[in-house]
């Protein structure tokens, strides 16, 4: 009896065994192995993937960020409705207004080795020292080439660096001797009295009796008239001199 009864409890333990082993197959646990060290339960897979997925969402963070700070989205959505465009259109302005002046200087310019006109031309043309002929000379010159602003000028120091080179400048204005076309618009006695007196004081006979005219004949008697006498006498006197081999004055 008692064998049969151990026998029946050695069969009871078996099923017990059998149906525990079962249960954890069912579970998914792996029954413990007798003499090895009981395996821990492995990581699973989708655990490594959260830092990456971090890191990506701080990304996108940070993008959206400089998006924002810059106002990139809308400047892209501006176009050409944004600021550029009046720069843009000044710009195009300033060139409208711009060629009307080049086309002038390239129409005014003679000489090859300046494309300026007007005062550009007088500064750098006086900056070389040129003599009193020879400005007088380049004033014929830019007048006939239209560029009557520098011939004006150029003139007038032509005048000033030597008096005497006032009596062609005088009988430029004058109205006995005015010419029509060139860069004078029109006689102006009182302008070219004024050039006849300083080549008269440099001692120029001609210019001495041409301004003694003018003067005798705008008043009979008077300041003005007596300064008139007096150039005519000192265009005499001159004239005189010269006709009895002195040398002019």
């Amino acid at each position: 009896m008692r064998g049969h009864g151990s026998a029946g409890a050695e069969l009871s333990a078996d099923r017990t065994t059998s149906l525990d082993v079962d249960l954890d197959e069912e579970v998914g646990e792996t029954p413990p192995v007798a003499g090895k060290a009981p395996q821990e339960p492995k990581e699973r897979g989708g655990s490594r993937w959260l830092p990456i997925l971090g890191a990506a969402m701080l990304l996108l963070l940070a993008a959206g960020a400089a998006l924002w700070y810059f106002d990139i989205p809308q400047r892209l959505l501006a176009g050409n409705d944004g600021e550029p465009a009046p720069v843009e259109q000044e710009t195009a302005g300033a060139q409208e207004t711009a060629p009307p002046e080049t086309e002038q200087q390239s129409a005014f310019a003679t000489s090859p080795e300046s494309a300026l006109t007007g005062l550009k031309f007088v500064v750098e043309y006086l900056a070389e020292g040129p003599s009193a002929d020879a400005i007088l000379a380049e004033a014929a010159s830019r007048s006939e080439a239209g560029d009557c602003d520098a011939a004006l000028i150029l003139y007038s120091r032509a005048a000033e660096a030597e008096p005497a080179l006032g009596l062609p400048v005088a009988q430029l204005f004058d109205p006995p001797t005015y010419a029509e076309g060139g860069c004078i618009d029109a006689a102006n006695e009182d302008a070219a009295l004024e050039y006849y007196r300083g080549a008269a004081e440099a001692g120029v006979a001609e210019a001495m009796r041409r301004a003694g005219e003018i003067l005798t004949a705008r008043a009979a008697s008077g300041p003005v008239h007596e300064e008139g006498a007096q150039w005519l006498q000192r265009a005499e006197s001159v004239e005189s001199g010269v006709a009895a081999g002195e040398a002019p004055r």
